[in-house]
């Protein structure tokens, strides 16, 4: 039978860059039969280029049980018309509204990737119902799949987003799809049972305000309904913290069906029970079933999925090849900033997540000998000793003078070693570590990195942590 690509190509739009949201026209796709991919030619993804973007909005894409997801393909063109062959393929999974991504597109189309972002079951555009990471690896392999059999796909595919996005990305890993080659999970959601939701069997009460402050109500059809509603509702949150526990069909939540239902659910498991480890992004119990991949994992001492994050890496990295790991001094989200709330830790502190992000992608999906696959396996923030405490906008902030360094495997067993260091706050607010005598009054504070902190630096030799006020140097 004869294979059907149905492209609306009188629909779409030719950028040179994009900045707006665009029309939302619904373009329905008739998925092609062809599944298996070819990897033989890619003459146009094979050259540095400056594409412009050719921009196909919403095709709903079919998954397995019928229900189609709303993607957005972004694809490289030249000369107002988009351009022939095959193309390595950058994907997003999101449940915060595909539409809000563009800048995926704006880096990777011009740089000869096809970009994919998609709106997962339940949100925005999609159809189906939304379910905390539930649906995520069928659908993720659905797609994979759909993708596979376009053909502009080189069958290679990496995957990129933040916190929930990241999670979907671990979804897609254990659902295992042929054309999956590369991922980049940033401040990834996972391992909910264990530290992402509860932590350690206590529910993590910032998740009773995601589900009414940042899940984005007009993201489901029954919250945009109930918009201004739920806005007001979003206000009330301590309230119902001290209303617990809360019983279906009774909470404020009951204007928008499917966060109630998951809010309930998620607080009456304590355990890290199957419902947690089959939740669909719990990866540190399914091993086994994640594929064997590069993944560079990437969070910060602030991030509420540290503990998360670095358990992965821990786990992937005994049994997965180029498993990669790096944290810097950053809250969720802020590899680019050299700040974490007041503390303020200089310029060598951040790094150019886009230029980190080419540079694993060009090499994993483009054969690019760009020497990524010969870094250290972690990397994280080496301190230097000279520290001050300087007023910023009322308060104090730690200055730190620091370096993002690379850390390497060494046949040792890791064992935590630090070195306690006495500090104290004295005019004119500087912090010393040369101490007055025993006999002065002052009274020195003690700073001891916790064991917690510890675990997570998985490099086999010492190096320097930093948690909320712990840490001083490296030893």
């Amino acid at each position: 039978m004869m294979e059907r690509h149905c492209e609306p190509r009188e629909w779409h739009k030719i950028y040179g860059s994009m900045f707006t949201k665009f029309n939302a026209l619904t373009v329905f796709l008739l998925v092609p039969l062809l599944t298996t991919c070819i990897t033989a030619q890619a003459p146009e993804a094979s050259r540095p280029s400056n594409y412009d973007i050719a921009a196909f909005p919403n095709i709903m894409v079919p998954m397995r049980d019928d229900v189609r997801l709303a993607t957005n393909v972004y694809r490289p063109a030249q000369n107002g018309k988009v351009v022939e062959g095959k193309f390595p393929v950058i994907l997003e999974r999101t449940p915060y509204g595909k539409d809000n991504d563009v800048y995926y597109a704006n880096h990777w189309v011009k740089q000869g990737y096809v970009v994919i972002l998609q709106d997962v079951r339940g949100r925005f555009d999609s159809e189906g119902v939304w379910r905390f990471f539930r649906d995520d690896i069928n659908d993720g392999y659905d797609t994979a799949k759909w993708i596979d059999s376009q053909p502009w796909c080189s069958c290679a595919i990496g995957t990129v987003g933040g916190s929930y996005p990241g999670g979907t990305q671990h979804a897609l890993a254990l659902s295992n799809p042929p054309s999956l080659k590369a991922m980049i999970p940033a401040y990834a959601t996972s391992d909910a049972g264990r530290v992402g939701l509860r932590h350690n069997g206590a529910f993590e009460l910032r998740w009773l305000n995601w589900i009414f402050n940042l899940f984005e109500p007009e993201g489901d059809r029954d919250g945009a309904k109930n918009k201004q509603a739920m806005a007001k509702l979003g206000e009330q949150v301590r309230e119902y913290v001290r209303s617990l526990p809360l019983r279906p069909g009774t909470t404020p939540l009951r204007l928008v069906p499917s966060y109630e239902h998951w809010l309930i659910e998620a607080m009456s498991h304590g355990d890290n029970d199957a419902y947690w480890k089959d939740v669909g992004m719990d990866v540190v119990d399914h091993v086994a079933e994640y594929k064997d991949i590069p993944v560079y994992h990437l969070t910060g001492w602030f991030d509420s999925n540290l503990q998360g994050t670095s358990l992965n890496w821990i786990a992937l990295s005994k049994t997965k090849h180029n498993q990669k790991l790096i944290i810097g001094p950053w809250w969720h989200g802020g590899a680019s900033r050299t700040a974490a709330g007041e503390a303020e830790f200089g310029p060598s502190a951040s790094i150019d997540p886009d230029q980190l992000t080419s540079h694993w992608f060009d090499h994993w999906l483009k054969g690019v000998d760009n020497g990524v696959d010969r870094e250290a396996p972690v990397r994280t923030l080496s301190w230097a000793e000279a520290m001050d405490i300087r007023p910023a906008r009322g308060a104090f902030s730690l200055a730190v003078t620091g370096a993002m360094s690379r850390i390497g495997r060494s046949n040792a067993p890791y064992r935590p070693h630090t070195t306690c260091t006495r500090m104290e706050c004295s005019p004119p607010k500087s912090l010393r570590t040369n101490l007055p005598t025993a006999t002065s009054s002052t009274q020195p504070i003690l700073f001891r990195p916790s064991e917690a902190t510890l675990r997570h630096i998985t490099a086999r030799r010492p190096t320097t942590t930093l948690s909320s006020v712990q840490v001083i140097r490296e030893t």
